[in-house]
């Protein structure tokens, strides 16, 4: 795969927008969606905790916004160093962060109420009450319904402009937001239980896929090497958001338990040997000002937060970096965050 593809700004209808050398393709998708009904409908979809008083704990909203400055910050970092290697052009660096940064904040559009909770309840909703059209060429885009595949359908067909187009995003954004190349109607979707589009939308991923160069010489279909990224941004969103939110909610024994554990582990790397000093002077600010020891723990929770996510963002990086042959043949199969966690656990 060659980024000059994977980085394509065609669309399935020629786009009649003002062409403009300060911004590209990918922005342009990133402006169309942003007031988007679509968009706002995640500000009332539960991230993790539902119904909630405060305007602390995320929304899928929220997190979504998260997602995409991660995303974004992920594209920046490694189309740097890939332009530093003569791995991309002078122009794709800004391109893949533009890419990113709305992929991520487009992620969850499709995801049903509940999450994969919701999934599941159209699935068997399906099964049990449709079992008698099952041999329908749509039939298995319900059995095998999926947040992921949802979101392309959004995109590309439900959230109507003015044609049936969609938003009408380009192939470079649709070909990242595919996160398992294959359809629901493919072997791969009875073994693995997921899929990444709709057979219903079959004939515009292909398309996605010949202009993205993701599908082989060998006729079988890739991932997009900005998936991994996407995936990673959202890992890192919201492993450490979940904590922070569940903090603010009391639920979490942070002096009592997890504050020590934490620390003992961070101990054991290099690049969290700071992160000690850096929950003292939240502490030691705390104590200066008065706080309670609630807004004192939500505040040492929301360091950990950022510190965490920042060398997660570098890990992740240098991970993509160091597979990046592979990456880019399609014999990549792991996680940029699991793949960095495992080495560092196994070396110590």
């Amino acid at each position: 795969m060659e980024w000059g593809k994977l980085l394509s700004e065609e669309r399935e209808r020629p786009s009649n927008s003002k062409q403009e050398t300060f911004r590209n393709a990918f922005d342009m998708d990133y402006e169309r969606v942003i007031s988007s009904s679509s968009i706002r409908r995640l500000q009332d979809k539960t991230q993790l905790y539902p119904l909630q008083e405060n305007d602390f704990t995320r929304t899928r909203l929220t997190h979504s916004l998260e997602v995409s400055s991660i995303a974004r910050s992920l594209g920046r970092r490694v189309g740097h160093e890939l332009l530093k290697k003569n791995e991309m052009k002078p122009d794709e660096p800004s391109k893949l962060a533009s890419l990113l940064g709305v992929a991520g904040l487009v992620h969850d559009l499709g995801n049903p109420p509940f999450g994969h909770y919701g999934e599941d309840i159209i699935r068997n909703w399906f099964d049990k009450n449709w079992s008698g059209n099952s041999d329908k060429t749509w039939a298995v885009d319900f059995k095998y319904f999926d947040g992921n595949a949802m979101t392309i359908r959004i995109l590309s067909r439900l959230q109507c402009l003015k044609d049936r187009y969609g938003m009408n995003f380009s192939y470079g954004t649709l070909g990242t937001l595919v996160k398992y190349p294959w359809g629901s109607s493919c072997e791969k979707a009875k073994v693995k239980n997921k899929i990444g589009y709709f057979e219903s939308d079959k004939e515009l991923i292909q398309k996605v896929f010949k202009a993205t160069g993701m599908t082989n010489g060998s006729g079988s279909t890739n991932r997009h090497p900005a998936t991994f990224l996407l995936e990673a941004a959202d890992d890192i969103a919201y492993l450490f958001a979940d904590l922070e939110d569940t903090a603010k909610k009391g639920y979490l024994p942070w002096d009592e338990k997890v504050k020590d554990e934490i620390l003992n582990v961070a101990s054991k790397f290099d690049r969290f040997k700071n992160l000690k000093d850096e929950l003292t002077k939240v502490y030691e600010t705390a104590e200066a000002n008065n706080l309670s020891s609630s807004e004192r723990v939500i505040n040492e929770v929301m360091v950990l937060r950022v510190f965490c996510q920042g060398v997660c963002i570098e890990s992740v990086a240098e991970e993509f970096l160091e597979h990046y042959p592979n990456i880019m043949v399609g014999s990549y199969d792991g996680e940029l965050l699991e793949g960095y966690r495992t080495k560092k656990i196994i070396n110590l």
